[in-house]
């Protein structure tokens, strides 16, 4: 895939989508070919700036985040503490896949504890087209009368 920039491509209003928040291009590129496998329109932002001001105007259905993004060596992913600091409605209306290195892919006491769905260690990477379908699914049947209950009261 050629390589991807901070401007971002409109999204469609009846079609899945994903923000992919990777700095390794050969990643980004698995990670795109699998998302597009499965239906979803991806948008690859530079920097946590660019990924937070893209979530302002568009809840994405899945969020896939290395856990080196934008930390520039520091280790705070202050992206991942946007994203769980959104309120409970919005939070639950969008997936979160953190990979790194050191998860066990698919470990949700590891997912619990970074506050995310998933985790998905890198190695893993060539299937997480898989991790992700799996992972989706078994959240939105958790969350199916949680999404039904706010849209009867008028929330969503």
């Amino acid at each position: 895939m050629e390589e991807q920039t901070g401007t971002f491509a409109p999204i469609g209003a009846t079609g899945k989508s994903a923000l992919v928040c990777v700095p390794d291009q050969a990643v980004r590129d698995t990670i795109a070919k699998n998302l597009q496998d499965l239906g979803y329109s991806a948008r690859f932002p530079q920097t946590a700036q660019e990924a937070q001001e893209a979530m302002n105007f568009h809840i994405f259905d899945v969020v896939v985040l290395d856990e080196l993004f934008g930390t520039e060596g520091s280790g705070n992913n202050d992206f991942l503490v946007f994203l769980s600091k959104q309120n409970m409605a919005t939070r639950r209306r969008f997936f979160v896949a953190l990979l790194g290195k050191d998860f066990k892919t698919m470990d949700r006491m590891a997912a619990y504890a970074k506050s995310v769905n998933m985790v998905v260690n890198k190695a893993d990477i060539d299937h997480i087209g898989d991790a992700i379908k799996q992972g989706v699914d078994d959240n939105n049947a958790f969350y199916h009368v949680f999404f039904e209950t706010l849209h009867k009261v008028g929330k969503i």
